[in-house]
């Protein structure tokens, strides 16, 4: 019975992605397709202990962003700041957050990627800026696809936003843990296929 369940989730997925306009997946759609490609198949879940743990952290993460930011402690300001706690909670939730089992206290690596990524950032915007600057406007448009170590949704939106958010490259697709992306130079194009980007993503996600 288990086995036909898969077979039906498997051939829905599979129509779903045949469909017209469908051939190519961003980053944006990316966790869908996951959930689709998944049907009927066992995937690693957290333990309700471990679950339990990261929800109280997350809420707590949060409440404490928004009151320090904020300053004002009136009720109906509370209020607000109650509810779009919960609508936080209910989008992490949709997007799988608390669904694949990893360890809650690798976030301590995420500022380090961040301080990486803000320097590649600064670096490729002055490259940028040269180019268009330039007379001979210096550009050598290329393709580059790679597979990723990052294996699951998670790891893979935020590498393909990484990559977007640095000038000069674009994330154009993300299918089957391959992912496209448009460099405006030759450089970009060497930087993407070095593995840097890819190599910190993972380093936050994969366990």
């Amino acid at each position: 019975m288990l086995q036909t369940a898969d077979a039906v989730g498997s051939d829905r997925a599979s129509r779903a992605f045949r469909q017209p306009g469908r051939e190519s997946l961003y980053v944006a759609d990316y966790t869908n397709y996951h959930n689709l490609l998944n049907v009927g198949l066992p995937m690693p879940t957290s333990s309700s202990h471990n679950k339990l743990f990261r929800v109280l952290l997350l809420v707590a993460a949060l409440a404490a962003a928004w009151l320090l930011w904020s300053g004002l402690y009136k009720p109906h300001l509370l209020a607000l700041g109650a509810l779009s706690l919960a609508l936080s909670l209910w989008f992490a939730r949709r997007i799988g957050t608390f669904r694949e089992a990893s360890p809650f206290f690798t976030l301590l690596d995420l500022p380090r990627f961040w301080a990486w990524l803000l320097v590649e950032i600064v670096k490729s915007s002055i490259d940028v800026a040269r180019i268009i600057l330039s007379p001979k406007l210096p550009i050598s448009p290329a393709l580059v696809e790679f597979d990723t170590a990052c294996k699951g949704p998670i790891g893979q939106v935020i590498l393909g936003n990484a990559i977007t958010l640095s000038p000069g490259t674009v994330t154009l697709d993300v299918y089957a843990d391959r992912i496209k992306v448009h460099c405006l130079t030759a450089q970009g194009a060497e930087a993407i296929r070095s593995g840097e980007a890819d190599r910190r993503a993972a380093q936050i996600t994969e366990f």
